[in-house]
């Protein structure tokens, strides 16, 4: 079995990032069971590499010989998976462009995706506290419209980036796709501005739901219950960091959530209808019903 230089890098820095670090001698040896090829000095120069690349603070333990990544917190943790699961992309890309397999694999059609250069923009700001002024065009209107914000974080959700901004004095947040064909362009003004919530607040509030909508409510618990077949894929693809699963009873498999509902949350459960059913809140519960009752309804005209 042969691997690209990236698969070695990033097996290596899998191997780094776990809790308590790796040794040197662990690395070689769990490196070159999975048959990669390298020496000490390739080891020492794939971490200096993605040190660079990444802005990832890896240290060196003399004492104890091992590599450990420092500040490992859930937000790094997520950054060095999505570059995994990029680097993988681009393998399978080579593969696919073997001229005797490009007949039988398919992907699927990629997404608009956000302008580098405006998301880099939104990055410069949101570091500088600046305000930025944004030309945005929303679904089903014809034109754009001028918005002045204060960008505050950069979020991705399902493979799409969104701004999160307030509006001076408030805390209440507002979303803007970054798709290049809805936020068109952006500019970075001279007017600093001074954050009504700290960076921690805003993160703590998208952390209580899913997606990137926030809905003006209170976190609490949602119960559901699912079939076994659903619960295997709720198993594979969780919906949240909250997620827990409580029992198995009469053939349901039941697992709870504390966050903020909201229509992301609703969304998934209607695509999962009809294995999965709300036990509470009632609120939920009702809002689910009538959604169904209503779609049941469409199909009798």
């Amino acid at each position: 079995m042969s691997y690209t230089q990236n698969s070695r890098v990033l097996r290596t820095l899998e191997l780094i990032s776990t809790p308590s670090g790796f040794t040197v001698d662990k690395i070689m040896d769990q490196l070159i069971q999975e048959d990669y090829k390298l020496s000490k000095r390739t080891l020492e120069r794939d971490i200096a590499r993605f040190r660079d690349l990444f802005n990832i603070h890896i240290e060196y333990n003399k004492r104890e010989k091992r590599y450990y990544v420092v500040e490992l917190n859930e937000s790094r943790a997520n950054m060095i998976s999505r570059i995994k699961e990029h680097t993988i992309q681009a393998e399978l890309l080579s593969i696919s462009n073997q001229k005797e397999f490009q007949n039988f694999i398919e992907f699927e059609r990629s997404l608009a995706g956000p302008n580098v250069d405006i998301f880099r923009m939104a990055a410069s700001a949101i570091h500088k506290n600046k305000l930025l002024e944004i030309s945005y065009q929303k679904y089903g209107s014809k034109t754009s419209k001028t918005y002045k914000v204060e960008p505050r974080l950069l979020k991705e959700y399902e493979h799409r980036w969104y701004l999160i901004t307030t509006q001076k004095g408030k805390k209440t947040p507002i979303v803007f796709s970054m798709d290049s064909n809805r936020l068109l362009s952006a500019k970075i003004l001279s007017e600093t501005f001074k954050p009504v919530m700290s960076m921690e607040k805003i993160q703590e509030r998208f952390q209580a739901i899913i997606g990137v909508y926030y809905p003006e409510d209170l976190e609490q618990e949602v119960l559901l219950a699912l079939t076994e077949t659903e619960a295997g894929y709720l198993e594979s693809q969780p919906w949240h960091t909250s997620q827990k699963f409580i029992k198995q009873e009469a053939g349901e498999w039941y697992y709870s959530f504390f966050l903020v509902p909201n229509i992301e949350l609703v969304k998934k459960i209607l695509t999962a209808s009809p294995a999965i059913r709300v036990i509470k809140p009632d609120p939920l519960k009702l809002r689910i019903e009538e959604i169904l009752h209503s779609s049941l309804e469409l199909y009798k005209s």
